[in-house]
């Protein structure tokens, strides 16, 4: 087994040695799901989902395919991929959800979406934040809305013992505080 191993790499030295017309190894290519949400073509992914591509995948730095498209403002290919099974609370290495970008990049309609397939409105990041703080700490009044519509618990507190509203007044989030605080 290892002699098979060390062929290859020996042909693969050998060949970009001659200079020959060797196609370029990618190693690090992104899987074809992912390559697909982050062109942000809702056909490419449709067709990866089609032939099987699993929508759960992440990418090369532990990305979901779905926060990726949340990130990209693509409501139709998040759809796409919470359709196809895509898992709404699948953390990335920092414990960040889909719901978590939603509420960063004020995205009242995904924050709606992602609930609605079963994302939990309190799931805290490894900091111990909630979607809900990381609305209040971005200045994202309209997906603090979201979120606290959808039961997100005000008064849940951060590692720092922090909450949605101490972020929004930590960073003079004026308009979030204002949500928070039911004005």
């Amino acid at each position: 087994m290892k002699s098979k191993g060390l062929a290859a790499v020996a042909l693969v030295l050998a060949l970009a040695w001659a200079g020959g017309a060797v196609a370029q190894l990618d190693l690090l290519a992104e899987p074809p799901l992912i390559q697909a949400v982050q062109q942000n073509d809702l056909d490419s992914v449709r067709d990866a989902l089609t032939l099987g591509r699993s929508p759960r995948v992440t990418s090369n730095n532990g990305t979901t395919a779905l926060t990726i498209a949340v990130e990209s403002a693509s409501t139709a290919i998040v759809r796409a991929l919470l359709e196809a099974g895509a898992l709404p609370g699948l953390a990335d290495r920092q414990g960040e959800t889909p719901l978590h970008a939603a509420a960063r990049l004020d995205r009242p309609e995904v924050v709606d979406l992602l609930v609605a397939h079963g994302a939990d409105v309190d799931d805290a990041n490894r900091q111990g934040l909630t979607p809900l703080m990381t609305a209040a700490r971005n200045e994202c009044p309209d997906a603090a809305a979201a979120l606290l519509e959808a039961g997100a618990d005000p008064m849940a507190t951060d590692f720092t013992g922090r909450t949605a509203e101490d972020w929004a007044i930590a960073t003079r989030s004026t308009r979030t505080l204002q949500v928070l605080q039911g004005r």
